[in-house]
Protein backbone atom coordinates (compact mmCIF):
# COMPACT_ATOMS: atom_id res chain seq x y z
CA UNK A 1 0.00 0.00 0.00
CA UNK A 2 1.32 3.43 -0.91
CA UNK A 3 2.08 5.55 2.13
CA UNK A 4 1.94 9.32 1.91
CA UNK A 5 2.95 11.58 4.82
CA UNK A 6 4.00 14.49 2.65
CA UNK A 7 1.50 17.04 3.94
CA UNK A 8 1.86 16.44 7.67
CA UNK A 9 5.63 16.01 7.44
CA UNK A 10 5.97 19.36 5.67
CA UNK A 11 4.18 21.07 8.54
CA UNK A 12 6.42 19.30 11.04
CA UNK A 13 9.44 20.42 9.03
CA UNK A 14 8.25 24.04 9.12
CA UNK A 15 8.04 23.74 12.91
CA UNK A 16 11.71 22.72 12.97
CA UNK A 17 13.15 25.02 10.32
CA UNK A 18 11.06 28.15 10.98
CA UNK A 19 9.63 27.60 14.48
CA UNK A 20 8.69 31.24 15.12
CA UNK A 21 7.05 31.79 11.73
CA UNK A 22 3.31 32.49 12.08
CA UNK A 23 0.99 29.62 11.10
CA UNK A 24 -2.36 31.13 12.11
CA UNK A 25 -3.60 34.68 12.80
CA UNK A 26 -6.79 35.30 14.76
CA UNK A 27 -8.05 38.26 16.78
CA UNK A 28 -4.74 40.12 16.67
CA UNK A 29 -2.74 37.10 17.85
CA UNK A 30 -0.43 34.71 16.05
CA UNK A 31 0.13 31.00 16.57
CA UNK A 32 3.60 29.99 15.41
CA UNK A 33 4.45 26.79 13.57
CA UNK A 34 6.27 25.50 16.65
CA UNK A 35 3.21 26.20 18.81
CA UNK A 36 0.82 24.70 16.28
CA UNK A 37 2.86 21.53 15.96
CA UNK A 38 3.54 21.18 19.67
CA UNK A 39 -0.11 21.55 20.69
CA UNK A 40 -1.28 19.32 17.84
CA UNK A 41 1.19 16.66 19.00
CA UNK A 42 -0.18 16.81 22.53
CA UNK A 43 -3.72 16.39 21.26
CA UNK A 44 -2.73 13.68 18.79
CA UNK A 45 -1.08 11.63 21.55
CA UNK A 46 -4.25 12.02 23.60
CA UNK A 47 -6.31 10.71 20.68
CA UNK A 48 -3.93 7.82 20.06
CA UNK A 49 -4.25 6.87 23.73
CA UNK A 50 -8.00 6.65 23.12
CA UNK A 51 -7.42 4.18 20.31
CA UNK A 52 -7.91 6.60 17.42
CA UNK A 53 -6.09 5.70 14.21
CA UNK A 54 -6.20 4.87 10.51
CA UNK A 55 -9.65 3.99 9.20
CA UNK A 56 -11.51 5.95 11.85
CA UNK A 57 -13.18 9.37 11.79
CA UNK A 58 -13.13 12.10 14.43
CA UNK A 59 -15.52 15.05 14.32
CA UNK A 60 -14.22 18.53 15.13
CA UNK A 61 -16.79 20.90 16.63
CA UNK A 62 -15.00 24.06 17.64
CA UNK A 63 -15.58 27.71 16.95
CA UNK A 64 -13.23 29.61 14.65
CA UNK A 65 -9.85 30.01 16.34
CA UNK A 66 -6.60 28.35 17.33
CA UNK A 67 -8.20 25.31 19.02
CA UNK A 68 -10.11 24.49 15.85
CA UNK A 69 -6.94 24.57 13.76
CA UNK A 70 -4.94 22.54 16.27
CA UNK A 71 -7.65 19.88 16.35
CA UNK A 72 -7.61 19.42 12.56
CA UNK A 73 -3.86 18.88 12.50
CA UNK A 74 -3.97 16.57 15.52
CA UNK A 75 -6.50 14.25 13.89
CA UNK A 76 -4.46 14.18 10.68
CA UNK A 77 -1.37 13.19 12.67
CA UNK A 78 -3.14 10.11 14.06
CA UNK A 79 -3.91 8.78 10.59
CA UNK A 80 -7.65 9.12 11.17
CA UNK A 81 -9.88 11.34 9.05
CA UNK A 82 -11.62 14.41 10.40
CA UNK A 83 -15.20 15.63 10.08
CA UNK A 84 -15.31 19.47 10.34
CA UNK A 85 -18.57 20.80 11.75
CA UNK A 86 -19.75 24.31 12.54
CA UNK A 87 -20.96 24.31 16.18
CA UNK A 88 -23.52 26.96 15.20
CA UNK A 89 -25.44 24.42 13.11
CA UNK A 90 -28.83 23.33 14.49
CA UNK A 91 -28.32 20.75 17.22
CA UNK A 92 -30.63 18.23 15.57
CA UNK A 93 -28.54 18.38 12.39
CA UNK A 94 -25.29 18.03 14.35
CA UNK A 95 -26.60 14.95 16.12
CA UNK A 96 -27.67 13.39 12.84
CA UNK A 97 -24.30 13.98 11.18
CA UNK A 98 -22.24 12.76 14.13
CA UNK A 99 -24.20 9.50 14.21
CA UNK A 100 -24.51 9.07 10.44
CA UNK A 101 -20.78 9.53 9.87
CA UNK A 102 -19.86 6.65 12.14
CA UNK A 103 -17.20 8.77 13.83
CA UNK A 104 -15.57 7.24 16.91
CA UNK A 105 -15.50 10.54 18.73
CA UNK A 106 -15.81 14.30 18.58
CA UNK A 107 -13.37 17.00 19.67
CA UNK A 108 -15.17 19.91 21.33
CA UNK A 109 -14.11 23.27 22.71
CA UNK A 110 -17.26 23.88 24.73
CA UNK A 111 -18.48 21.81 27.71
CA UNK A 112 -22.05 22.86 26.91
CA UNK A 113 -21.79 21.14 23.53
CA UNK A 114 -20.52 18.03 25.28
CA UNK A 115 -23.73 17.94 27.30
CA UNK A 116 -25.93 18.76 24.30
CA UNK A 117 -24.52 15.94 22.18
CA UNK A 118 -24.56 13.34 24.94
CA UNK A 119 -26.82 10.39 24.05
CA UNK A 120 -30.42 10.89 25.08
CA UNK A 121 -32.43 8.21 26.86
CA UNK A 122 -34.75 7.89 23.87
CA UNK A 123 -33.39 8.02 20.31
CA UNK A 124 -34.79 10.61 17.94
CA UNK A 125 -36.92 9.17 15.16
CA UNK A 126 -35.01 11.07 12.49
CA UNK A 127 -31.62 9.79 13.57
CA UNK A 128 -29.83 7.29 11.31
CA UNK A 129 -30.27 3.67 12.24
CA UNK A 130 -26.93 2.23 13.25
CA UNK A 131 -25.62 -0.52 15.47
CA UNK A 132 -22.50 1.48 16.29
CA UNK A 133 -21.98 2.74 19.81
CA UNK A 134 -22.40 6.42 20.54
CA UNK A 135 -19.20 8.37 19.78
CA UNK A 136 -16.96 9.59 22.57
CA UNK A 137 -17.08 13.32 23.31
CA UNK A 138 -13.70 14.83 24.19
CA UNK A 139 -12.91 18.37 25.30
CA UNK A 140 -9.83 19.57 23.42
CA UNK A 141 -8.05 21.15 26.40
CA UNK A 142 -8.68 18.13 28.64
CA UNK A 143 -7.38 15.66 26.07
CA UNK A 144 -4.29 17.79 25.48
CA UNK A 145 -3.56 17.80 29.19
CA UNK A 146 -3.46 14.00 29.28
CA UNK A 147 -0.29 13.95 27.19
CA UNK A 148 2.35 14.22 29.91
CA UNK A 149 5.41 13.03 27.98
CA UNK A 150 8.71 13.97 29.60
CA UNK A 151 10.41 15.18 26.45
CA UNK A 152 9.52 18.13 24.24
CA UNK A 153 6.35 17.34 22.25
CA UNK A 154 7.83 19.30 19.35
CA UNK A 155 10.38 16.50 18.97
CA UNK A 156 7.77 13.84 19.54
CA UNK A 157 5.78 13.84 16.32
CA UNK A 158 3.56 10.75 16.12
CA UNK A 159 5.03 8.42 13.55
CA UNK A 160 1.83 7.10 12.07
CA UNK A 161 1.54 5.51 8.63
CA UNK A 162 -0.71 7.70 6.46
CA UNK A 163 -1.98 5.56 3.55
CA UNK A 164 -2.76 7.51 0.40
CA UNK A 165 -6.00 5.64 -0.25
CA UNK A 166 -7.42 6.25 3.22
CA UNK A 167 -9.90 9.03 4.08
CA UNK A 168 -8.50 12.46 4.93
CA UNK A 169 -11.76 14.23 5.77
CA UNK A 170 -15.54 14.03 5.34
CA UNK A 171 -17.74 16.97 4.36
CA UNK A 172 -21.50 16.92 4.84
CA UNK A 173 -23.76 18.72 2.39
CA UNK A 174 -27.53 19.05 2.27
CA UNK A 175 -27.87 16.85 -0.81
CA UNK A 176 -30.65 17.19 -3.36
CA UNK A 177 -33.37 16.39 -0.82
CA UNK A 178 -32.17 18.41 2.13
CA UNK A 179 -31.09 15.31 4.06
CA UNK A 180 -27.42 15.69 5.09
CA UNK A 181 -25.04 13.38 3.27
CA UNK A 182 -21.32 12.98 3.75
CA UNK A 183 -18.64 12.88 1.08
CA UNK A 184 -15.33 11.23 1.93
CA UNK A 185 -12.13 12.66 0.43
CA UNK A 186 -9.01 10.50 0.33
CA UNK A 187 -5.53 11.73 1.23
CA UNK A 188 -4.06 11.31 -2.25
CA UNK A 189 -6.80 13.41 -3.85
CA UNK A 190 -6.46 16.16 -1.25
CA UNK A 191 -2.67 16.27 -1.58
CA UNK A 192 -2.93 16.49 -5.37
CA UNK A 193 -5.37 19.41 -5.07
CA UNK A 194 -3.17 21.32 -2.63
CA UNK A 195 -0.12 20.84 -4.83
CA UNK A 196 -2.04 22.31 -7.79
CA UNK A 197 -3.37 25.21 -5.70
CA UNK A 198 0.10 26.15 -4.51
CA UNK A 199 1.56 25.85 -7.99
CA UNK A 200 -1.10 27.83 -9.87
CA UNK A 201 -0.78 30.81 -7.51
CA UNK A 202 2.98 30.36 -7.00
CA UNK A 203 2.26 30.48 -3.28
CA UNK A 204 5.15 30.42 -0.82
CA UNK A 205 5.67 31.42 2.81
CA UNK A 206 4.89 35.06 1.97
CA UNK A 207 1.35 34.14 0.83
CA UNK A 208 -1.37 35.64 3.05
CA UNK A 209 -4.73 33.87 2.48
CA UNK A 210 -7.89 34.92 4.32
CA UNK A 211 -10.29 32.13 5.26
CA UNK A 212 -13.73 33.54 4.43
CA UNK A 213 -15.74 30.32 4.52
CA UNK A 214 -17.06 28.22 7.38
CA UNK A 215 -15.15 25.18 8.64
CA UNK A 216 -17.72 22.78 7.18
CA UNK A 217 -17.11 23.62 3.52
CA UNK A 218 -14.80 21.88 1.05
CA UNK A 219 -13.04 25.07 -0.09
CA UNK A 220 -12.09 25.77 3.54
CA UNK A 221 -9.97 22.62 3.72
CA UNK A 222 -8.02 23.60 0.61
CA UNK A 223 -7.05 26.96 2.04
CA UNK A 224 -6.08 25.67 5.47
CA UNK A 225 -3.85 22.86 4.32
CA UNK A 226 -2.26 24.63 1.37
CA UNK A 227 -1.26 27.53 3.61
CA UNK A 228 0.44 25.16 6.04
CA UNK A 229 1.89 23.09 3.20
CA UNK A 230 3.70 26.21 1.97
CA UNK A 231 4.72 27.50 5.38
CA UNK A 232 2.43 30.52 5.06
CA UNK A 233 0.22 32.16 7.67
CA UNK A 234 -3.51 31.45 7.51
CA UNK A 235 -5.61 34.48 8.48
CA UNK A 236 -8.90 33.88 10.29
CA UNK A 237 -11.54 36.62 10.52
CA UNK A 238 -12.65 37.68 13.97
CA UNK A 239 -16.30 37.35 12.94
CA UNK A 240 -17.95 33.95 13.31
CA UNK A 241 -20.26 34.66 10.36
CA UNK A 242 -19.98 36.69 7.20
CA UNK A 243 -19.33 40.35 8.08
CA UNK A 244 -18.18 42.37 5.06
CA UNK A 245 -16.75 45.23 7.09
CA UNK A 246 -14.75 42.90 9.33
CA UNK A 247 -13.40 41.08 6.28
CA UNK A 248 -12.49 44.31 4.49
CA UNK A 249 -10.69 45.56 7.57
CA UNK A 250 -8.52 42.46 7.88
CA UNK A 251 -7.82 42.44 4.13
CA UNK A 252 -6.51 45.99 4.33
CA UNK A 253 -4.79 45.79 7.72
CA UNK A 254 -3.04 42.47 7.11
CA UNK A 255 -2.46 43.04 3.38
CA UNK A 256 -4.21 39.81 2.42
CA UNK A 257 -3.02 38.50 -0.95
CA UNK A 258 -5.69 35.91 -1.85
CA UNK A 259 -9.33 35.04 -1.29
CA UNK A 260 -11.43 31.98 -2.11
CA UNK A 261 -15.19 32.53 -2.11
CA UNK A 262 -18.40 32.45 -4.09
CA UNK A 263 -19.11 35.31 -6.53
CA UNK A 264 -21.97 36.48 -4.32
CA UNK A 265 -19.77 36.62 -1.22
CA UNK A 266 -17.21 38.59 -3.24
CA UNK A 267 -19.91 40.99 -4.42
CA UNK A 268 -20.92 41.44 -0.80
CA UNK A 269 -17.42 42.71 -0.03
CA UNK A 270 -17.43 45.15 -2.91
CA UNK A 271 -20.87 46.54 -2.04
CA UNK A 272 -19.56 47.38 1.43
CA UNK A 273 -16.40 49.25 0.41
CA UNK A 274 -16.72 52.73 1.91
CA UNK A 275 -15.56 55.99 0.28
CA UNK A 276 -12.64 56.08 2.73
CA UNK A 277 -11.55 52.58 1.64
CA UNK A 278 -10.71 53.07 -2.06
CA UNK A 279 -7.74 50.71 -1.86
CA UNK A 280 -9.33 48.12 0.42
CA UNK A 281 -8.65 45.31 -2.07
CA UNK A 282 -5.39 46.62 -3.52
CA UNK A 283 -3.26 43.95 -1.79
CA UNK A 284 -5.10 41.06 -3.45
CA UNK A 285 -3.20 39.13 -6.12
CA UNK A 286 -5.41 36.04 -6.54
CA UNK A 287 -9.16 35.57 -6.09
CA UNK A 288 -10.55 32.08 -6.63
CA UNK A 289 -14.31 32.02 -7.17
CA UNK A 290 -16.61 29.03 -7.46
CA UNK A 291 -19.90 27.45 -6.43
CA UNK A 292 -21.98 29.67 -8.74
CA UNK A 293 -22.05 30.74 -12.36
CA UNK A 294 -19.54 33.58 -12.76
CA UNK A 295 -20.25 36.80 -14.64
CA UNK A 296 -17.71 39.64 -14.53
CA UNK A 297 -20.23 42.50 -14.70
CA UNK A 298 -20.25 43.12 -10.92
CA UNK A 299 -16.44 43.17 -10.86
CA UNK A 300 -15.74 45.12 -14.05
CA UNK A 301 -14.95 48.50 -12.45
CA UNK A 302 -12.73 46.87 -9.84
CA UNK A 303 -10.80 44.79 -12.36
CA UNK A 304 -10.18 47.82 -14.56
CA UNK A 305 -9.00 50.03 -11.69
CA UNK A 306 -5.30 50.96 -12.07
CA UNK A 307 -4.56 49.79 -8.52
CA UNK A 308 -6.06 46.35 -9.15
CA UNK A 309 -3.39 43.67 -9.62
CA UNK A 310 -5.61 40.67 -9.00
CA UNK A 311 -5.99 37.55 -11.14
CA UNK A 312 -9.46 35.99 -11.07
CA UNK A 313 -9.81 32.22 -11.34
CA UNK A 314 -13.15 30.49 -11.89
CA UNK A 315 -13.07 27.08 -10.24
CA UNK A 316 -15.46 24.15 -10.34
CA UNK A 317 -15.76 20.87 -8.55
CA UNK A 318 -18.03 18.71 -6.42
CA UNK A 319 -17.29 18.03 -2.77
CA UNK A 320 -17.18 14.34 -3.69
CA UNK A 321 -14.01 14.95 -5.74
CA UNK A 322 -11.77 16.88 -3.31
CA UNK A 323 -13.34 20.29 -4.10
CA UNK A 324 -11.77 21.69 -7.31
CA UNK A 325 -11.55 19.54 -10.45
CA UNK A 326 -11.26 22.29 -13.08
CA UNK A 327 -10.27 25.92 -13.36
CA UNK A 328 -10.32 28.83 -15.78
CA UNK A 329 -7.95 31.79 -15.49
CA UNK A 330 -10.22 34.69 -16.38
CA UNK A 331 -8.72 37.36 -18.67
CA UNK A 332 -9.48 40.91 -17.58
CA UNK A 333 -10.96 41.61 -21.00
CA UNK A 334 -13.37 38.66 -20.79
CA UNK A 335 -16.86 39.84 -21.85
CA UNK A 336 -18.64 41.03 -18.73
CA UNK A 337 -22.04 39.76 -19.83
CA UNK A 338 -20.90 36.22 -20.67
CA UNK A 339 -20.73 33.33 -18.25
CA UNK A 340 -17.13 32.38 -17.56
CA UNK A 341 -16.20 28.76 -18.43
CA UNK A 342 -15.25 26.32 -15.71
CA UNK A 343 -12.13 25.56 -17.72
CA UNK A 344 -10.10 22.40 -17.88
CA UNK A 345 -9.08 19.70 -15.44
CA UNK A 346 -6.39 20.16 -12.83
CA UNK A 347 -3.42 17.75 -13.07
CA UNK A 348 -4.08 14.02 -12.61
CA UNK A 349 -7.81 14.38 -13.15
CA UNK A 350 -9.85 13.92 -16.32
CA UNK A 351 -13.22 15.47 -17.13
CA UNK A 352 -15.42 13.54 -19.52
CA UNK A 353 -18.59 14.73 -21.25
CA UNK A 354 -20.92 11.74 -21.47
CA UNK A 355 -24.34 11.22 -22.99
CA UNK A 356 -27.31 9.58 -21.29
CA UNK A 357 -25.87 6.16 -22.08
CA UNK A 358 -22.65 7.21 -20.31
CA UNK A 359 -20.71 7.15 -23.55
CA UNK A 360 -18.23 9.88 -24.51
CA UNK A 361 -19.64 12.53 -26.82
CA UNK A 362 -17.09 12.34 -29.62
CA UNK A 363 -18.22 15.64 -31.13
CA UNK A 364 -17.06 17.43 -27.99
CA UNK A 365 -13.71 15.71 -27.95
CA UNK A 366 -12.72 17.11 -31.34
CA UNK A 367 -14.84 20.24 -31.57
CA UNK A 368 -17.36 19.09 -34.20
CA UNK A 369 -20.93 20.00 -33.43
CA UNK A 370 -19.85 21.08 -29.96
CA UNK A 371 -18.41 24.26 -31.49
CA UNK A 372 -21.95 25.48 -31.99
CA UNK A 373 -22.93 24.63 -28.43
CA UNK A 374 -25.33 21.84 -29.32
CA UNK A 375 -23.49 18.92 -27.71
CA UNK A 376 -24.33 19.07 -24.00
CA UNK A 377 -23.68 16.13 -21.72
CA UNK A 378 -22.97 15.20 -18.14
CA UNK A 379 -19.64 16.14 -16.58
CA UNK A 380 -18.01 12.96 -15.26
CA UNK A 381 -14.81 13.05 -13.20
CA UNK A 382 -12.03 10.48 -13.25
CA UNK A 383 -8.60 10.39 -11.68
CA UNK A 384 -6.89 10.77 -8.34
CA UNK A 385 -9.38 13.29 -6.97
CA UNK A 386 -12.41 10.99 -7.08
CA UNK A 387 -13.51 10.45 -3.48
CA UNK A 388 -14.45 7.34 -1.55
CA UNK A 389 -18.21 7.77 -1.51
CA UNK A 390 -20.86 8.47 1.11
CA UNK A 391 -20.59 7.03 4.62
CA UNK A 392 -23.52 4.92 5.75
CA UNK A 393 -25.04 5.18 2.26
CA UNK A 394 -23.81 2.32 0.04
CA UNK A 395 -26.68 2.55 -2.43
CA UNK A 396 -26.01 6.20 -3.26
CA UNK A 397 -22.28 5.49 -3.44
CA UNK A 398 -22.90 2.75 -6.01
CA UNK A 399 -25.18 5.04 -7.98
CA UNK A 400 -22.80 8.02 -8.20
CA UNK A 401 -19.36 6.36 -8.07
CA UNK A 402 -19.26 3.78 -10.84
CA UNK A 403 -16.73 1.52 -12.49
CA UNK A 404 -16.98 2.54 -16.13
CA UNK A 405 -16.02 -0.14 -18.63
CA UNK A 406 -13.70 2.18 -20.57
CA UNK A 407 -12.91 5.04 -18.20
CA UNK A 408 -12.33 3.23 -14.92
CA UNK A 409 -13.72 4.49 -11.63
CA UNK A 410 -15.51 7.80 -12.14
CA UNK A 411 -17.93 10.12 -10.35
CA UNK A 412 -21.19 11.19 -11.99
CA UNK A 413 -21.64 14.86 -11.09
CA UNK A 414 -25.14 15.36 -12.48
CA UNK A 415 -23.89 18.68 -13.91
CA UNK A 416 -24.48 19.44 -17.58
CA UNK A 417 -21.62 20.95 -19.57
CA UNK A 418 -20.53 21.60 -23.12
CA UNK A 419 -17.01 21.80 -24.48
CA UNK A 420 -16.02 25.06 -26.13
CA UNK A 421 -13.65 25.33 -29.13
CA UNK A 422 -10.88 26.26 -26.69
CA UNK A 423 -11.31 22.93 -24.95
CA UNK A 424 -12.75 24.63 -21.86
CA UNK A 425 -16.00 23.39 -20.36
CA UNK A 426 -19.02 25.61 -19.82
CA UNK A 427 -21.48 24.83 -17.04
CA UNK A 428 -25.02 24.45 -18.43
CA UNK A 429 -27.11 23.48 -15.41
CA UNK A 430 -28.24 20.36 -13.59
CA UNK A 431 -29.98 17.23 -14.76
CA UNK A 432 -32.38 17.50 -11.82
CA UNK A 433 -32.83 21.30 -12.11
CA UNK A 434 -31.31 21.88 -8.68
CA UNK A 435 -28.42 24.13 -7.73
CA UNK A 436 -24.70 23.24 -7.81
CA UNK A 437 -24.00 19.66 -6.71
CA UNK A 438 -27.70 18.96 -6.16
CA UNK A 439 -28.41 21.70 -3.66
CA UNK A 440 -31.95 22.98 -4.13
CA UNK A 441 -33.15 26.35 -2.97
CA UNK A 442 -36.06 26.04 -0.57
CA UNK A 443 -38.30 28.98 0.28
CA UNK A 444 -40.40 28.76 3.41
CA UNK A 445 -42.55 31.85 2.96
CA UNK A 446 -44.94 33.22 0.37
CA UNK A 447 -43.21 33.75 -2.98
CA UNK A 448 -43.45 37.44 -3.71
CA UNK A 449 -40.17 38.49 -5.18
CA UNK A 450 -38.68 38.10 -8.62
CA UNK A 451 -34.94 38.57 -8.97
CA UNK A 452 -34.59 40.40 -12.30
CA UNK A 453 -32.30 39.01 -14.98
CA UNK A 454 -32.18 35.40 -13.85
CA UNK A 455 -35.98 35.07 -13.51
CA UNK A 456 -35.53 33.26 -10.22
CA UNK A 457 -38.65 33.30 -8.06
CA UNK A 458 -37.31 33.84 -4.57
CA UNK A 459 -39.48 33.05 -1.61
CA UNK A 460 -39.98 36.48 -0.08
CA UNK A 461 -37.25 35.91 2.44
CA UNK A 462 -35.04 38.54 3.98
CA UNK A 463 -31.84 36.59 4.48
CA UNK A 464 -31.07 37.92 7.91
CA UNK A 465 -28.02 35.96 8.90
CA UNK A 466 -28.05 36.96 12.55
CA UNK A 467 -31.45 35.35 13.01
CA UNK A 468 -30.90 32.38 10.72
CA UNK A 469 -27.28 31.88 11.80
CA UNK A 470 -26.28 31.18 8.22
CA UNK A 471 -23.09 32.44 6.64
CA UNK A 472 -23.15 34.17 3.27
CA UNK A 473 -21.11 31.30 1.90
CA UNK A 474 -23.66 28.80 3.18
CA UNK A 475 -26.42 30.69 1.39
CA UNK A 476 -24.62 31.05 -1.90
CA UNK A 477 -23.44 27.45 -2.03
CA UNK A 478 -27.11 26.47 -2.13
CA UNK A 479 -28.21 28.94 -4.79
CA UNK A 480 -26.82 28.80 -8.33
CA UNK A 481 -28.39 31.87 -9.83
CA UNK A 482 -29.04 34.01 -6.78
CA UNK A 483 -27.97 37.56 -7.53
CA UNK A 484 -28.12 40.01 -4.64
CA UNK A 485 -27.52 42.99 -6.90
CA UNK A 486 -27.70 46.21 -4.93
CA UNK A 487 -30.34 45.20 -2.42
CA UNK A 488 -28.69 45.24 1.03
CA UNK A 489 -31.90 43.96 2.65
CA UNK A 490 -31.12 40.51 1.28
CA UNK A 491 -27.76 40.31 3.01
CA UNK A 492 -28.54 41.83 6.39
Amino acid sequence: MTVISHLVSRIEQHALSTPTAPAVFHRQQYLSYAELNCQANQLAHGLLAQGVGVGQTVAVLAKRGFAQMIALLAVAKTGASYLPLDPEMPLQRLRFIVLDSGCVGALLDNPAMQLALAPADQPHSDQPQSNQRAPSLWLIDELQARDQVDHNPLQHNPHQALPADQPFYTIYTSGSTGQPKGAVVQRAGADNLYAWYAQIGQFDASWRPLLMSSIGFDLTQKNIWTAWRQGACLYLPSCEHYDAQDLLEIIQTCQITSLNATPTAMKGLMLNIQPNQPLALASLRWVFLGGEALYLAPFKDWLQHPQCQVQLVNSYGPTECSDVVSYFIVPKNFPADQQAPIGQAIPHLTLYVLNEQLQPMSADATGGDGIHGEAIGECVVGGIGVGLGYPNNPSLTQEKFIQHADLGRVYLTGDLVKRLPSGDLLYCGRRDHSGPHGRRLRCQRHPNRLLDSHGLLFGGIALRMAAARVTMTAITRHCLALDLRDDPALIQ
